[in-house]
C-alpha cells in the first residue's frame, strides 16, 4: 500500500482527460518534464498532436531552438512550402508575408489553416543535422530552409508526368527570390542611398518593399553599421557559395563520390550536367547537410538518392532554360543565382568572397 503514495495523481484520471493535458502546458520544457515524470506518462508521446508540440516549442524559442526563429522555421519549412503549393491564393499570401521577414513564416507556421507541426524526434532529428564545423550555424540554417522550402520543386521539375497528374506545382521564381531578399536581410542596403535599381530589371513584381515590421524598418532611418550587424546575412551567404573552396569543393565531393585532388582547382561542375546537380544536392534541406559531413557514414546513405538524381540529369538533352530577371536564374531552385537576385534587388555591391 505504501508504494501507491508514489504514484502521480494524474495517473487516477480517465485516459481520455490525461491525453488532451499537453495542450494545456505552458511551453515545452513543461512537456518533457511531464514526460519524463514516469513511464506511464512517456507512453503518451505518439499521442502527442505535433501541432501542439510546435506551439509549446514556439514559446520556448530562445531555450529550445537555437537562431529563433530560423531554426523554428526550418523544422517546418517544408510543410510551409506545401502548403505555398495547393493553390495560387496561398502562394500569394505567402509573397505578401515576406517583406515582413522570418517573423512572418514563424506566425505563418503556427496557423491552424496551414497545417504545420513537428514531433520532439524530428526536432532531435534537426540539431543532429547541423555541423557548424566549418560553416556559421546562421549561414548553414539560411541554405536548409531555403532546401527544406524550395527542395520539393525538383520533384515537379523531374517528373515526366503532364500537368494535370503532377503532385504539386512549382513554386515562383519571385517567392524564391522574396524569401532571400527579406529573410536572408543585409545591412548593407542602410548604408546607401535607396537603390536606384529597385524593380527587377523593369518588372514591379520585384520591387523592393520597406514593411513597416520587416527587417529593412530601421534601414531607412539609421545608417549606424554597428547597430545592424545581425543583417549581414545575405552578402555572407552569396560569399559562401560563391566560394569554390569552402563550398564547392564538398558538393563536389558528394556529387562524385570522391575527395578532390586539388581543391584549389575547383570549378562547379565539369560540364552544366554536373552543375545542375550540385544545385540538387543543395536543396535538400537540414537533412542535406549530411552530404557536406567529413563522415561518410553520413555520406554514404545518400549515395542511391545522388545516382538516381544523376540518370535524370543524364536524360535530359539539353540544359535548361533561364529566366532572365537583370540577372540570370532558372525555373528550378537555384540558390547561387536566386541570391545573385536578390542581391541586385537589394542594390548592394558585389566584390566577391
Amino acid at each position: 500500500m505504501a508504494s501507491n503514495t508514489t504514484i502521480s495523481p494524474l495517473l487516477n484520471l480517465p485516459l481520455d482527460i490525461v491525453i488532451l493535458l499537453p495542450q494545456y502546458l505552458h511551453d515545452v520544457d513543461d512537456l518533457v518534464h511531464l514526460l519524463s515524470s514516469c513511464r506511464a506518462m512517456r507512453a503518451l508521446t505518439p499521442t502527442i498532436k505535433p501541432q501542439i508540440i510546435l506551439r509549446l516549442a514556439s514559446s520556448k524559442l530562445r531555450t529550445f531552438f537555437h537562431q529563433d526563429p530560423y531554426f523554428l522555421v526550418c523544422t517546418v519549412a517544408r510543410q510551409i512550402g506545401d502548403w505555398a503549393r495547393k493553390s495560387e491564393a496561398n502562394e500569394a499570401e505567402l509573397i505578401g508575408g515576406l517583406p515582413r521577414g522570418i517573423e512572418f513564416l514563424a506566425e505563418l507556421a503556427l496557423r491552424e489553416d496551414v497545417g504545420c507541426g513537428v514531433t520532439l524526434e524530428h526536432i532531435r532529428q534537426c540539431l543532429r543535422h547541423v555541423h557548424p564545423r566549418t560553416f556559421t550555424m546562421e549561414q548553414l540554417i539560411h541554405v536548409a530552409i531555403y532546401g527544406e522550402l524550395f527542395g520539393p520543386d525538383f520533384d515537379t521539375f523531374f517528373s515526366n508526368s503532364p500537368p494535370s497528374v503532377l503532385p504539386l506545382r512549382m513554386l515562383k521564381v519571385k517567392t524564391r527570390v522574396a524569401y532571400l531578399t527579406y529573410c536572408v536581410p543585409d545591412e548593407a542596403y542602410g548604408l546607401h542611398p535607396v537603390p536606384s535599381w529597385t524593380n527587377g530589371g523593369g518588372d514591379p513584381e520585384y520591387k523592393l518593399i520597406i514593411h513597416p515590421d520587416g527587417p529593412y524598418r530601421l534601414m531607412r532611418m539609421y545608417h549606424n553599421p554597428d547597430r545592424f550587424e545581425m543583417y549581414r546575412h545575405l552578402q555572407m551567404l552569396l560569399s559562401l557559395v560563391r566560394s569554390p573552396i569552402r563550398w564547392g569543393v564538398l558538393w563536389r565531393r558528394a556529387r562524385t563520390g570522391e575527395e578532390p585532388l586539388n581543391p584549389h582547382s575547383y570549378a562547379a561542375g565539369s560540364s552544366w550536367q554536373g552543375t545542375l546537380l550540385e544545385k540538387v544536392l543543395q536543396c535538400q534541406g537540414l537533412a542535406g547537410l549530411n552530404m557536406m559531413s567529413f563522415r561518410v557514414e553520413l555520406r554514404e546513405p545518400w549515395r542511391p538518392k545522388i545516382e538516381e538524381w544523376q540518370a535524370k540529369i543524364d536524360g535530359m538533352e539539353k540544359p535548361p532554360t533561364v529566366n532572365i530577371m537583370g540577372l540570370q536564374t532558372h525555373e528550378y531552385p537555384d540558390l547561387a543565382n536566386d541570391l545573385l537576385v536578390a542581391h541586385k534587388i537589394l542594390n548592394l555591391d558585389w566584390r566577391g568572397a
